[in-house]
């Protein structure tokens, strides 16, 4: 059993929603992305056979997991807005992890 361990983390999209992820791995940040009512938790297998080669962030998409509600007004324009630390990844640091709160 693998069992790598993960940290918990938080970041604020622009509309101030709450959007949580979990990090676990090393190297080049990767973004996991769920689909239709899945936590990023749900991808945890899959996240730690890729941990030994990137840093792997699971993140939960509004309305899922720990993450804030998708509210009246959502579509997709909002959810796929630029996310706080998309900022890093475009300046090439070290580590792509968003901020924690």
């Amino acid at each position: 059993m693998n069992t790598i361990p993960t940290t918990a983390g938080s970041a604020r999209s622009k509309d101030e929603t709450v959007i949580a992820y979990e990090t676990l791995g090393v190297g080049k940040g990767m973004l996991v992305l769920g689909g239709a009512w899945r936590s990023g938790h749900d991808y945890l297998p899959f996240a730690r056979a890729l941990a030994p080669y990137f840093e792997v962030h699971l993140v939960d998409r509004r309305g899922r997991g720990g993450s804030g509600a998708q509210g009246g007004d959502y579509s997709i324009e909002r959810e796929t807005g630029r996310p706080l630390w998309q900022s890093e990844c475009d300046a090439g640091s070290s580590s792509a992890a968003p901020q924690s709160s």
